[in-house]
């Protein structure tokens, strides 16, 4: 099964595509409270919302020999003859970390860019987004510093994040219906891991942005698309989302070829060194990855792999926020186990792996990945 859930007979530059502009995923009663900051930057100004005009305008600028998109106004969402894009939303998150006299601001933005059949209202294509931004402050970054980042970095003309939207766009393929299709089909936090770490979000959302990552990260160094990680946003198998002037959608998604499971079991740190300036810890996310046939339910490989990462906490530092560290190392280790899919080596494994027989497994699974391109 194909995520391109049916194809076309036309040539490619006779596909036309309506741009409806930015929508948020998950239930539109808490839009606000799950996007704080993107939503609260997205003021409609003289019968335009921000995002809409500045989004439209990048992709029109955005030349994918693949596709034409109409980008003269937004999508009729009445008219069940389109296919409709959107630049779809799906997690905000935001840490202040205090170091002696030093606050360390993080902000992520994950996204996906979706093409749908509006009659059927199911996915056509995807490419998903990941932005990041870290910078350190004399003092506590404000509401409004904040919302100057949101829009410097991520959501003007030049920013990094219309970059990323560019880069996206014309990496947008369509028609493919002879490939497999992958998606992380569930991510579990385990009570030891949630225990370690303090957070203000819940375990339910930890998932989320754990799966959404490692989507991103296999989508990015396998150059495969994906089925979208949305377990937070969708009922079933239909996925939620809103768009900036309150229309809602729920599309449909087709169940993977192949499909991942995730738990993460551990989170641990260990003295590395101590000096009396301060104490250096290796923070260490452990977990397990499972990657099977949902319809035979055979494993192609399955494993608890783990990483490591090194900071020193000064010792005149009073506030310790130990959870965008643990999540840094978890993310190092998505990164790193997913690049390992293409160039498989004994060496990593040896390392990273719980078991040393594992090397079979994980070229078999690189053989599945390429019947994704």
């Amino acid at each position: 099964m194909s995520i391109f859930v049916f194809s076309y007979n036309t040539y490619a530059n006779d596909i036309e595509i309506f741009y409806a502009g930015v929508s948020y995923l998950g239930d539109s009663q808490y839009i606000t409270k799950s996007y704080p900051f993107t939503s609260k930057i997205n003021e409609n100004l003289e019968g335009q919302f921000v995002l809409d005009k500045l989004t439209r305008e990048i992709v029109k600028q955005t030349n994918n020999p693949l596709y034409s998109v109409n980008t003269n106004s937004l999508a009729d969402l009445n008219n069940e003859n389109q296919l409709t894009m959107t630049l779809a939303i799906s997690s905000e998150s935001t840490s202040i970390e205090q170091i002696d006299d030093s606050h360390r601001l993080w902000i992520q933005v994950l996204a996906q860019v979706f093409i749908f059949d509006f009659k059927k209202m199911q996915i056509v294509a995807n490419q998903p987004i990941a932005l990041s931004y870290v910078e350190v402050y004399p003092e506590a970054p404000s509401e409004e510093l904040i919302l100057n980042v949101f829009r410097e970095q991520f959501f003007s003309q030049n920013s990094l994040g219309m970059l990323e939207l560019s880069n996206a766009l014309s990496r947008l393929k369509l028609n493919n219906s002879g490939k497999n299709t992958v998606q992380v089909a569930s991510v579990k936090i385990s009570d030891a891991a949630l225990q370690v770490i303090t957070t203000t979000a819940t375990p339910k959302e930890i998932s989320q942005k754990a799966g959404e990552n490692f989507t991103q990260f296999l989508s990015s160094n396998q150059g495969i698309t994906m089925l979208p990680f949305v377990k937070g946003h969708a009922v079933g198998n239909k996925l939620a989302g809103k768009f900036s002037d309150g229309r809602v959608y729920s599309l449909e998604l087709p169940e993977p070829d192949y499909a991942i499971d995730i738990e993460v079991t551990h989170f641990v740190k260990k003295i590395h060194d101590t000096k009396s300036a301060g104490t250096s810890w290796i923070y260490v996310a452990r977990g397990r990855f499972r990657f099977y046939e949902p319809l035979s339910g055979q494993n192609i490989f399955e494993e608890y792999l783990f990483n490591g990462i090194t900071k020193i906490i000064p010792a005149s530092q009073k506030n310790i926020v130990e959870w965008p560290v643990y999540q840094e190392s978890l993310f190092l280790l998505f990164d790193q186990f997913t690049k390992q899919i293409d160039i498989p080596d004994r060496n990593w494994l040896s390392i990273h792996a719980q078991s040393s027989d594992k090397f079979k497994e994980l070229k078999k699974l690189k053989e599945v990945i390429e019947s994704c391109r």
